[in-house]
């Protein structure tokens, strides 16, 4: 005989009523409990609260099935329950949802100014006349390097760049086999006496199945490089589909924040019209476009070299990395007014009118300066903001943020030009000889 207990009665009514709600509400609880999840799903991939279609869940919920891994069980069980991935379930083989259900997330069309062309190089371009090259270009990103190898051609090219005054932009060909750590090393002590105008590239573009693969080893490596160079720029290049194949916005979050706000160099071989970002850029600033047949005419002894575009126009790539404004006439020699500094700290010799770049060098207090040119930035006056172009092509602040920090001394007069009568040259043995200049 059953005893039934007051306790007994009120486990039956439970029991009761869990199945009968259970059975009016499911569809509703299935209902909500998809949609919430989907949303956690769409959130976790692009960081936007957007749910998926119907349709794009259900080629989701196919994919996740083919997950065979042990960590997927519980994924598939609640796959089949409710019809909707869980991504916050998912193991890393299976965070990332099918191409179909990606379309149109990850990346944006690119808008691109196609006005200041320069090539990149590397020891496949031999030895270089850089005379030629500087007639065609004021601007080039050089390879410095692999794995441990220094490029052979680099130190040349480095030095002969500058010597023609061209902006120098510097690139890595990073190699998973060794370390970030001793490839940054490397690349630390070919910069540190004599530094980029330009930015420091870290290209990835290809794998090894080496120990030190994936976007967190290349990101190691450009934070070890701006802890040893300071102010550097350091930036990635990249393909847009070896990126998207190799990276991934939620096993990658943390290097796609570092990387979101950086300059991104991208190759993509074909009309601008259809070049893509991928994330986490919203914009490139640098673009490869091809490798085109005119190397003779850049003065490299390879048939081909690759081109690239800078995505801005002449003024906006002179006042980056600076050199002279377009409409301005290059620098002479000839005196141009007298400066003398006041600041106690002395001036900062920048590539650029601004200060987000490196300076390369002081000009100390109470010392004159020439000052060839001059720069006010949009919105200022010349008693809020103005720069100087030196001779050799750099920039001093003269006021910066309202403050004084040189006074100008003289001006020569408009027009004149000093010629001497002759000039006397005085030898050893107490001679002497007069030359007249023709």
């Amino acid at each position: 005989m059953i005893e039934f207990t007051p306790a007994a009665a009120v486990g039956a009514l439970v029991a009761f009523l869990l199945v009968y709600y259970g059975i009016m509400f499911w569809p509703r609880l299935r209902r909500s409990l998809s949609v919430s999840l989907s949303v956690r799903m769409r959130s976790t991939q692009t960081g936007k609260l957007e749910a998926y279609s119907s349709a794009q869940m259900g080629r989701a919920g196919k994919y996740l099935m083919k997950c065979r891994k042990p960590a997927n069980n519980a994924n598939m069980i609640l796959n089949r329950a409710f019809g909707a991935p869980r991504a916050f379930l998912y193991s890393s083989a299976c965070l990332r949802p099918p191409a179909a259900a990606r379309a149109g997330a990850e990346h944006r069309q690119a808008i691109i100014t196609q006005e200041k062309e320069f090539p990149d190089v590397s020891f496949w371009q031999g030895a270089i006349n850089w005379d030629i090259m500087r007639t065609k270009t004021d601007a080039v990103i050089i390879r410095a390097g692999q794995n441990l190898w220094v490029d052979t051609k680099f130190v040349r090219n480095w030095t002969e760049a500058k010597r023609v005054g061209m902006r120098r932009g510097v690139y890595w060909f990073y190699d998973d086999r060794v370390s970030p750590g001793k490839q940054a090393e490397i690349l630390i002590s070919l910069l540190k006496d004599d530094r980029e105008e330009m930015e420091i590239f870290i290209d990835y573009e290809k794998v090894y199945d080496g120990a030190f693969g994936g976007a967190s080893n290349v990101v190691a490596m450009m934070q070890a490089i701006e802890r040893a160079l300071p102010g550097a720029d350091v930036s990635i290049y990249t393909g847009f589909w070896f990126w998207r194949e190799h990276t991934n916005p939620v096993t990658n979050f943390f290097q796609y924040q570092y990387l979101k706000n950086r300059p991104l160099w991208l190759a993509w071989y074909s009309d601008a019209s259809v070049v893509q970002i991928p994330q986490p850029w919203t914009k490139l600033t640098h673009w490869q476009f091809g490798t085109p047949a005119v190397g003779e005419e850049y003065g490299v002894q390879s048939v081909e070299i690759d081109m690239n575009f800078f995505n801005g126009t002449e003024t906006e790539f002179a006042l980056r990395y600076g050199g002279v404004l377009p409409g301005e006439p290059p620098p002479t020699g000839e005196t141009m007014d007298r400066w003398k500094a006041t600041w106690d700290k002395g001036l900062n010799k920048r590539p650029a009118p601004n200060t987000n770049n490196v300076a390369v060098g002081v000009i100390a207090d109470n010392a004159e300066f020439d000052v060839m040119g001059y720069f006010i930035p949009d919105g200022k006056t010349e008693v809020q903001e103005r720069w100087g172009r030196l001779p050799d092509g750099y920039w001093v602040a003269l006021v910066h943020n309202s403050q004084v920090r040189a006074v100008l001394v003289s001006v020569p007069p408009a027009g004149e030009i000093t010629i001497p009568d002759y000039l006397v040259a005085h030898f050893a043995d107490g001679t002497e000889k007069k030359y007249i200049p023709e």
